[in-house]
């Protein structure tokens, strides 16, 4: 088996990790103690991607918690998923970054950093065949730009070798009045495109599109967004979690993806996300609607902007034909 270690840092990066392992532990039929109450053997057939069997059958999220102040981590600790986590694994200071990235990267994140690479140490040592890492991370917060590059660095150099991939949340000037984000985010890209393989980018004015537009909420909070992001996440993690002829590894889904090192900031986007009175649509349908770029959770491009390569996911009861086969020979998108 070839595991992930999970690590999301900051109070934005736990927020949408909570929900990422309510999503995953829901797919898997892990209740909030860690027992297996599902019905179908599948859910059990790659559960080790992400969970430590434990005593007495008991499944523990392979996550580390960090933040460098403790409110967040005693809201996840409170909340219905907390009891799943390792407690172990909480690492948090008590003075924060105050949005502030050299806070988070030099003088406060500098100083836990040690403690949280022990945790990532013994998590590895842990696994039979670690794959790599995922990481959840703000690029507008102190926390998870400042010390979440830190932490990406630290791991890059003792496992130079193993994949690293981030869920970066990218700051939007409609969606939060913080004057600092800008900097915190340009100090962290290009740490990110040193020491990253994949960076899955989430815009926060997307999901509320997405939200206003097309799942009709005319309120929505930050769980829905949360919410929105951890499905689309799971998702996303589907080709290391299932059989079939798309699973692969990480890094082989990489490679797939993307041919030049530089290309590795992926625009990702999921379907079907419809309001609960919509029908239901057909595959070729689903596979229009990804390709459209108003509603993509990810950074929005430029109108003349290229992909140089797309893969799409059908889960669910799906006849699947080798590429070879199908008309054309590949997957094809409505051209912009």
């Amino acid at each position: 088996m070839r595991e992930i270690v999970h690590l999301q840092i900051g109070q934005c990066g736990n927020q949408i990790g909570a929900k990422f392992w309510e999503v995953i532990g829901d797919e898997h039929g892990i209740d909030i103690e860690g027992n297996y109450r599902g019905a179908a053997p599948l859910q059990l057939e790659r559960i080790n991607v992400y969970f430590n069997e434990a005593y007495s059958h008991k499944y523990v999220p392979r996550s580390i918690l960090v933040d460098l102040e403790p409110g967040t981590m005693d809201s996840v600790r409170s909340s219905k998923i907390g009891p799943l986590f390792r407690p172990d694994n909480f690492i948090h200071g008590n003075s924060g970054a105050g949005n502030n990235w050299a806070k988070g990267h030099y003088t406060e994140g500098a100083e836990l950093i040690e403690n949280v690479m022990d945790v990532v140490r013994n998590e590895c040592e842990s696994c039979d065949c670690l794959q790599g890492f995922q990481l959840i991370h703000s690029l507008g917060g102190g926390t998870g730009s400042g010390m979440g590059t830190l932490l990406i660095n630290k791991i890059r150099e003792e496992y130079p070798d193993r994949i690293m991939n981030t869920f970066s949340v990218v700051p939007s000037p409609k969606v939060s009045d913080t004057v600092v984000e800008p900097y915190n985010a340009i100090l962290s890209i290009h740490q990110l495109i040193e020491n990253t393989d994949e960076t899955f980018c989430i815009d926060n004015e997307a999901l509320y599109d997405i939200c206003f537009r097309t799942l009709k909420l005319t309120n929505p909070t930050y769980g829905d967004l949360n919410h929105l992001v951890s499905l689309t996440m799971s998702g996303a993690g589907q080709w290391q979690l299932l059989n079939g002829p798309l699973q692969a590894r990480c890094n082989q889904s990489e490679g797939e993806i993307r041919h030049a090192r530089p290309a590795r900031w992926l625009r990702w986007s999921a379907r079907p996300r419809v309001e609960a009175a919509s029908d239901r649509a057909g595959v070729a349908r689903w596979r229009s609607l990804c390709a459209r770029p108003p509603r993509k959770p990810g950074l929005a491009l430029p109108a003349a902007a290229t992909a140089a390569a797309t893969a799409a996911a059908a889960r669910s009861g799906v006849r699947h034909r080798h590429p070879a086969s199908a008309p054309g020979g590949c997957v094809r998108f409505p051209r912009r």
